[in-house]
């Protein structure tokens, strides 16, 4: 079984690092680092459906397919767009802390262009359950600080204007969608709302959990996908 993973706006996909060390050695693993991200050179973009269609390359140049594809934030709207516009490359997919559209505050988008550390270490704390342990915030400041400003603020800008309701509703394939109860930047809601607009969806609300559940539970995520992937 190859499961795809696709971190979200400003990250990298060391994100994953706790996640993948929870899974069974039998599923193989490709943490993806998407274009001017980590150690990805070049630029990012400010659509979503064009880093869907580099992950769409990515997955045919290395003869990947099948894979099952699981997305953070961002790439769980990269992630819902394959879902839609590549269905033979996957076997099903697996949206973590994301939704059919993901608008954000212009406050926080003039903040990455003005004040991009500052706004960083504003956002954090909405990015975790209250009570998080202090290193999982630091992990979550280090992540983001260390995304090229205008790579980041690109993402934002592609999470602003993604609609990807109509997506959703073209789905076939099998859909895990998993989200945490005390997220604030994706709340409980959206992911309802994904839920019930892929005909062929499952609905795992993770206790305790904010936004960065692969940080903060990834043992918990971990078992609710691998009895996701267990059933494809």
């Amino acid at each position: 079984m190859k499961l795809v993973l696709i971190h979200g706006a400003g990250n990298r996909k060391e994100v994953w690092d706790d996640f993948v060390s929870c899974l069974p050695p039998e599923i193989d693993v490709v943490a993806l680092e998407l274009p001017g991200h980590g150690e990805n050179e070049g630029e990012g973009f400010t659509s979503i459906e064009d880093y869907a269609s580099w992950v769409a390359d990515y997955i045919r140049k290395n003869g990947l397919e099948p894979v099952v594809v699981a997305g953070h934030s961002m790439g769980g709207a990269v992630a819902l767009t394959l879902l839609s516009k590549e269905p033979s490359l996957l076997k099903g997919g697996v949206l973590i802390s994301t939704g059919a559209r993901l608008k954000v505050n212009p406050q926080i988008l003039e903040g990455l262009k003005s004040d991009y550390v500052g706004t960083i270490r504003k956002i954090a704390p909405w990015t975790v359950a209250k009570g998080a342990p202090q290193d999982v915030m630091d992990r979550v400041v280090e992540i983001f600080s260390s995304c090229k400003p205008e790579v980041a603020y690109g993402d934002f800008v592609a999470c602003d204007n993604f609609d990807g309701r109509e997506y959703a509703q073209n789905i076939k394939l099998p859909v895990l969608i998993v989200v945490g109860d005390k997220d604030m930047m994706t709340p409980v809601k959206l992911s309802e709302e994904l839920n019930r607009l892929i005909p062929n969806s499952e609905l795992k609300v993770v206790e305790g959990a904010g936004h960065m559940i692969q940080l903060e539970k990834p043992e918990k995520l971990a078992s609710v996908v691998v009895d996701f992937l267990k059933k494809l």
